[in-house]
């Protein structure tokens, strides 16, 4: 996770590449709210990205804000709302891709997450030097600034970073292997009807051609 404004943008981008892992479900009819499809997106948005988000606002608010705003002087319950609002974006992000497959199948979807993953990128370039700050809101704006290596923000980013991105990688992992079933069982399918589609083709009473080889008489 990082800052509030760049969190908005990943959630989002992360909802989005799990309906890409769960593609071959939601274009085989299955609906997005499905227990077995929804479960596991709500389960990292909440289990995974809230606890992280939660961490970095309390611990770290001028940072989170990117030095936007004063985060002391934000009405009360904003940072419920932050983070409320971040966790949504998974979901939101998830929901965004079912419609995009419906509209304009995998090619539209893998666009958009390209799209989105250029436009993070870019935030990332631009941000950085609000990034790679640990200061105060006042000092940050009177240039007395520090580097996250210098104090705690560096450590916990990377405490926070491997365990997100892995329950990310084995949600998705999960749905694709769903998807990965469902195909193996179509290919299975078709290839029995064609099987038996043979067979029924073939002259009433005329044998498959390995039992007329073997009604053979040897010389």
């Amino acid at each position: 996770m990082a800052t509030i404004p760049l969190n908005l943008w990943l959630c989002l981008l992360v909802g989005l590449g799990l309906s890409a892992c769960a593609r071959t479900q939601l274009r085989t009819g299955a609906w997005p709210w499905r227990s077995d499809l929804l479960v596991p997106v709500l389960s990292f948005a909440l289990l995974s990205a809230a606890p992280v988000a939660t961490y970095l606002y309390l611990v770290y608010p001028d940072w989170s804000w990117m030095y936007l705003v004063d985060p002391r002087r934000l009405p009360a319950g904003t940072s419920l709302a932050a983070v409320v609002l971040t966790v949504l974006m998974v979901p939101v992000g998830y929901f965004s891709g079912w419609l995009l497959l419906r509209l304009g199948g995998s090619r539209v979807l893998f666009g958009a997450i390209g799209a989105a993953t250029m436009g993070m990128l870019l935030l990332l370039v631009l941000c950085r030097r609000r990034l790679l700050i640990d200061a105060r809101f006042e000092d940050f704006h009177q240039g007395l600034l520090r580097p996250i290596t210098q104090g705690k923000l560096a450590l916990a980013l990377l405490c926070t970073a491997p365990p997100l991105w892995g329950a990310a990688f084995v949600v998705g992992r999960s749905l694709w292997g769903q998807g990965r079933w469902l195909r193996q069982q179509a290919a299975m399918t078709s290839s029995r009807s064609g099987h038996a589609a043979g067979s029924r083709s073939q002259p009433h009473g005329l044998a498959p051609e390995g039992d007329q080889l073997r009604s053979l008489p040897s010389s």
